[in-house]
């Protein structure tokens, strides 16, 4: 793609400069990269494709496998992350993994990158498809700042390009499965093909972004199933092109390196091939490069049955007739995660919505909403509580709070045209 083409002659400048400047940390960073390179797949004798049962939590699809032979565990399937890495999870603590070299690692957020290290497994079996000495990085994210309690860690690793690279992937929320095969994916009649480039450990296909009535432009996107957002795109492309949204809302993205406070807005429409999705939630991430943070998330992506076909550089996806909506708004400005124990943790309030004069903090418990235990409640059953416009009785063991969740014109409610 032309962008990625014009990018990769500065791209390798600045791992000149990088390596140079920064030791050690950029070159064990590359040399993860590459750690399985030589290691291929043992695909289970007789089967043309293996189907993984996929639990969505967040909009984030999450797939079981077997490391060391006998440790079943609970890994996010992440197009975004470039290597398979484990979670410092009480399961993977128990494996007493030898640590190798340091590996510094980074992700969304504005605080410092966190300190992990290279580790090997014996073996990791996803659908007995099965990786021999594979090398992952190892991450006590219990650490780090994406977690302000430990019992927030509700999965074991990430399974990243080192292992997607291989394969053909389906993804399907209807059904809760992903479909592995490893040959060329054969699309249907009624599915479309986009064109995927493979840079530097990560899937770009172009978009269509409408971000209000004539003014569309088409850019190209990271895929990235490990993103619970719809799309984020760079604050200096919005700059530089003198685009200016009527409505913003201030809130915060939650990744390795901690909280990116941000804005967001509601792009009119975005074109996935010819799907197109009305109304989408966009995240202006900070940058000074017109190109950085372009990414589509899988709340957006799972609207639809979708392929990623690693072998061949395509993406397929079923068409549709109807025009698809897509977004669901926080209406209450209240940002929670879901616990192992059960309840929800308060992780952001939003400035000028309705939680922000409750007094619920950040870090408090939730226990309760409307009347409901918060044991009972998934966080999917959340999202939707918090884009239903009315009263909502919110409560920590302590008291309740009743707060109203209503639409913000321009942004989460819009009038007719």
């Amino acid at each position: 793609m032309k962008t990625l083409l014009r990018s990769v002659a500065s791209f390798f400048l600045v791992i000149s400069v990088a390596l140079i400047l920064s030791g050690c940390g950029v070159v064990n960073a590359l040399k993860m990269r590459m750690a399985n390179n030589g290691v291929e797949p043992v695909w289970p004798e007789g089967a043309v494709n293996v189907q993984l049962p996929t639990a969505y939590v967040s909009d984030k699809p999450y797939v079981r496998a077997i490391v060391n032979g006998q440790h079943e565990m609970l890994f996010l399937v992440d197009t975004g992350a470039s290597i398979t890495l484990l979670n410092d999870s009480e399961k993977v603590r128990s494996l007493k993994l030898e640590k190798g070299f340091d590996l510094p690692l980074s992700g969304w957020g504005e605080g410092k990158d966190s300190s992990g290290f290279q580790t090997e497994l014996n073996s990791l079996s996803i659908g007995g498809i099965e990786f021999k000495d594979f090398k992952v990085a190892y991450l006590p994210v219990s650490q780090t700042d994406y977690y302000l309690s430990e019992d927030e860690i509700v999965y074991d690793g990430v399974i990243g390009h080192d292992v997607l690279r291989h394969f053909v992937w389906t993804f399907n929320r209807n059904t809760q499965t992903t479909t592995v095969a490893n040959r060329p994916y054969q699309p249907s009649a009624n599915e479309q093909k986009i064109e995927m480039d493979v840079f530097f450990a990560k899937p770009y296909i172009p978009v269509n972004v409408e971000f209000k009535p004539g003014h569309l432009v088409e850019h190209e996107v990271i895929i990235d199933t490990g993103s619970r957002h719809y799309f984020k795109l760079s604050s200096a492309y919005l700059e530089d092109n003198n685009i200016k949204p009527e409505t913003t809302v201030e809130a915060a993205d939650f990744g390795l390196s901690g909280a990116a406070l941000h804005q967001r807005f509601t792009a009119n429409q975005i074109s996935l091939g010819d799907n197109q999705f009305n109304k989408v939630k966009v995240n202006v991430i900070k940058s000074d490069d017109d190109d950085d943070w372009w990414v589509i998330g899988n709340a957006l992506l799972s609207k639809q049955v979708f392929t990623l076909d690693y072998i061949e550089e395509a993406m397929y996806i079923e068409g549709r007739k109807e025009t698809a909506v897509a977004s669901r708004f926080n209406k209450l400005g209240l940002e929670l995660r879901k616990t192992k124990v059960g309840d929800f943790i308060v992780r952001f309030i939003f400035p000028n919505l309705s939680a922000e004069k409750s007094g619920l903090k950040v870090g408090d418990r939730i226990v309760e909403i409307d009347g409901l235990k918060a044991s009972k409640l998934s966080e999917e059953q959340w999202l939707d509580i918090t884009n239903t416009n009315g009263a909502h009785r919110i409560c920590t063991e302590a008291r309740c709070w009743n707060l109203e969740a209503k639409g913000v014109e321009g942004y989460s409610q819009f009038s007719a045209e």
